[in-house]
């Protein structure tokens, strides 16, 4: 009798637990459609409402670019005198109307290097020995006609400028670069308003991931988003979605005509699917179910479970800084810098770090070393847990103002009387791959060690 009341609580349980998992997966797929077409449609209001105003500018770059009044003023600039030249493109660029106030329309020439705006002549650029200049070398001799580059003012988004720039051409040759610039303060404001209003996260990124445009313009965690955008580089024009965080989503497209990764986040709440009356009636079917899973459960004790890798970490879980996997993932280490962002490079590590942890707490002079180096670097930069104690240090700073900052650093440092440091600052060379860039650093901060640790030399 005992056996057969089993039996009969055992089929019960399993016909109710299959009842409910139907049911549930039937809610479940019509509740993910909705949330589905509820995504489409507020993603696509954010592409449209944060891009309207770049798009709109990229249609009068392309007018200049094909301007034949403008062609025939490039073709024909060596037979005028600098003084005209500067007169005749203030004057055509001065009339430019563009859809964003303020915005700045420069003409940048290929066979004089000169760099008009419409204030006259804003310099003459030197590509071939000038680190921030490199990248019209690259853009001209490069397979696209267009790209979008961000200049960063040191100060802030307020000074800062997203540049559209398009080739101009002659029957395949090059005469120049027709180019707007718009303040990214201006973009920043329409992003930061629908961020708000809809309580999700807008990003451009380029196509290795490099964040350009965050309307958390210092965020350092939030410099690459390599991860999100690189599964997609060749997925057309189209949006994929992933879904995380219960109703949460992101959003990625790649917009050809800029050539930039759109990246929307969003998290939304998780959405159960019991209420009240739901949770008791399936708690009292559990009741009545309770002898056969007792019984199931007696009888399978050892049970398999599966086991879920963590994904590689970006962060340093001691001092939150990023570490070298999430530089490995912006730049690669033996790659080159592909931004000219950064202007000096430093390595630094604790001077005598086994004896320090043996007599004191080593976690806790890490955390105090990286506090002083964060301190003094105020945002002009990005620090980066290399391994072990040492560190990497990229400034957004001429290598003069860069060692002015170490020296403070190791002054501080020392003044704690924990341990000191040692430091080796150098010239971030474009043209130098990362490792060898890296190097010349490590060098100069191992010379200090040699001679007793608690310094810094330049090179």
């Amino acid at each position: 009798m005992k056996k057969s009341s089993t039996i009969t609580a055992v089929c019960i349980l399993a016909f109710v637990a299959v009842s409910f998992v139907f049911a549930h997966d039937l809610f479940v797929y019509q509740f993910r459609k909705r949330l589905k077409d509820r995504d489409e449609i507020l993603t696509a209001l954010m592409y449209s409402s944060s891009l309207s105003k770049i798009m709109e500018t990229l249609s009068v770059v392309r007018a200049m670019a094909n301007d034949q009044l403008l062609i025939e003023a490039l073709e024909s600039e060596n037979s005028r005198t600098e003084r005209q030249n500067v007169d005749l493109m203030q004057n055509y660029l001065s009339r430019m109307i563009t859809p964003v106030q303020d915005a700045i329309p420069c003409v940048i020439s290929d066979s004089s290097y000169r760099y008009y705006r419409n204030d006259g002549l804003f310099e003459v650029i030197t590509p071939t020995t000038d680190p921030d200049d490199v990248w019209y070398l690259r853009f001209v001799a490069g397979d696209r006609n267009f790209n979008t580059t961000v200049w960063r003012d040191k100060n802030g988004p307020d000074g800062s400028l997203l540049f559209l720039n398009q080739a101009i051409k002659s029957d395949d040759k090059v005469l120049g670069i027709a180019s707007i610039g718009i303040y990214v303060k201006d973009l920043l404001t329409d992003i930061q308003d629908l961020e708000q209003a809809y309580n999700v996260k807008i990003d451009l990124t380029d196509e290795s991931g490099l964040v350009m445009l965050d309307s958390n313009y210092c965020d350092i965690s939030m410099a690459s988003l390599a991860y999100l955008v690189l599964p997609h580089q060749n997925g057309g024009e189209r949006f994929y979605f992933h879904r995380y965080h219960g109703t949460g989503y992101v959003a990625v497209r790649w917009v050809s005509e800029l050539g930039v990764f759109f990246v929307l986040r969003t998290e939304g709440k998780i959405v159960s699917f019991f209420s009240r009356h739901w949770y008791y009636l399936f708690a009292l079917l559990l009741l009545i179910g309770s002898e056969a899973v007792f019984i199931i459960c007696s009888r399978s004790i050892h049970r398999r479970r599966s086991i879920f890798p963590g994904s590689k970490t970006h962060v340093d879980s001691l001092t939150g800084l990023p570490n070298r996997n999430f530089f490995k993932d912006m730049y690669g280490e033996r790659g080159v810098f592909n931004t000219t962002r950064y202007h000096s490079i430093a390595v630094f590590d604790i001077d005598f770090f086994k004896e320090a942890n043996d007599n004191m707490n080593g976690d806790a002079a890490l955390v105090s070393v990286v506090q002083h180096m964060l301190y003094v670097l105020n945002n002009h930069g990005m620090v980066l847990r290399w391994g072990g104690d040492e560190f990497l240090v990229l400034f957004e700073l001429p290598l003069e103002n860069a060692y002015t900052v170490c020296r403070q650093f190791c002054k501080n440092v020392a003044a704690d009387n924990l341990v000191t440091v040692s430091v080796g600052v150098t010239e971030v060379r474009i043209a130098d791959s990362i490792k060898k860039n890296y190097y010349r650093a490590a060098q100069y901060c191992y010379q200090v060690k040699e001679m007793g640790g608690n310094g810094v030399i330049k090179g």
